[in-house]
């Protein structure tokens, strides 16, 4: 993924998670929790794809279960659809074929997933034309195919679909361009400018958290100090971050003998912040939320054994 690219990403992360924190003042707004939630789907594939375009289609731990998790709801949000236009054409034979629930998807083994999903999406992509007016669109039907081939190879498919890292970096492209162009300067925007007049704090909130930051300039850091009961500096203790959703991006430092310390260039994403030393009782503060750019300055008082 490009600079910019990564960028514009960890603004996406930083605004889903002011969103999430306040989803209460924009649940006056109907569409505004449906619209987020394709933002996260995408983010999904965006992780899963980067990864591939970082390493390759070889040695690639994919999270199977976020993957799986976006499948489903993409695939089920076009069978709905179709199943109600296929309804107002009296198409039984449509209706059958993608009459699915989330919890019927959520039955499903690993191996039968993907061909469940790849027979909803052939089917939305057939009838795209007439069935999309019910609730889906072109967008989906792409995303839910990156999905699916993100997802095959980990389901032990014979007719497993490998992404090449050219694909995938042409995929991440496209995902983010549409995040940022269709989903939050076309929907997100103008939706959260409505509540500008009852939640002016949240409007204010939101349009810094659009901001992007150029991680170029302005790094993601972690600072803090450490001591004893007595307020004495502790040296030496063990500081480590450990991402929680993915239990990726693990970073650890040691306390100078002042105590302090300071970890820079932190993936922005929610952590864990770990604190140990021999003697003293291990310390964990979790969740810890780091946004694109921000400094987060911790004081940690460890207790003995």
């Amino acid at each position: 993924m490009k600079t910019s690219q990564s960028n514009r990403v960890n603004m996406f992360r930083t605004v889903v998670q002011f969103c999430t924190d306040n989803a209460a003042v924009t649940a006056v707004i109907t569409a505004f929790a449906a619209v987020l939630a394709i933002v996260k789907n995408k983010l999904v594939l965006i992780d899963q794809l980067n990864q591939i375009a970082l390493g390759g289609t070889q040695g690639v731990t994919l999270d199977t279960k976020a993957l799986r998790n976006t499948m489903t709801q993409i695939a089920f949000k076009c069978s709905s659809a179709l199943f109600a236009y296929a309804d107002s054409i009296n198409n039984n034979t449509l209706k059958t074929l993608v009459d699915y629930s989330i919890s019927d998807l959520n039955r499903l083994k690993k191996e039968e997933i993907t061909d469940i999903c790849q027979t909803i999406h052939d089917a939305a992509n057939t009838h795209i034309a007439a069935a999309a007016a019910f609730g889906y669109a072109a967008g989906d039907v792409t995303d839910l195919q990156t999905a699916i081939d993100l997802f095959r190879p980990v389901s032990q498919n014979p007719r497993q679909a490998v992404i090449a890292r050219k694909t995938a970096n042409k995929n991440v492209s496209v995902l983010v361009s549409n995040v940022n162009s269709q989903l939050f300067k076309k929907q997100m925007d103008k939706m959260a400018l409505t509540l500008k007049s009852t939640a002016p704090d949240f409007v204010q909130g939101y349009f810094s958290a659009r901001e992007v930051i150029n991680l170029g300039t302005s790094t993601t850091r972690l600072i803090g100090t450490v001591q004893g009961a007595t307020n004495n500096p502790l040296y030496y203790v063990l500081v480590q971050l450990q991402e929680l959703n993915s239990g990726t991006h693990i970073y650890q430092t040691h306390t100078l003998p002042d105590g302090t310390f300071i970890i820079e260039g932190i993936h922005p994403a929610d952590y864990a912040v770990t604190y140990s030393s021999n003697g003293y009782q291990t310390q964990t503060i979790s969740p810890v939320h780091f946004a694109a750019g921000a400094t987060i300055t911790q004081t940690i008082v460890l207790i003995t054994n």
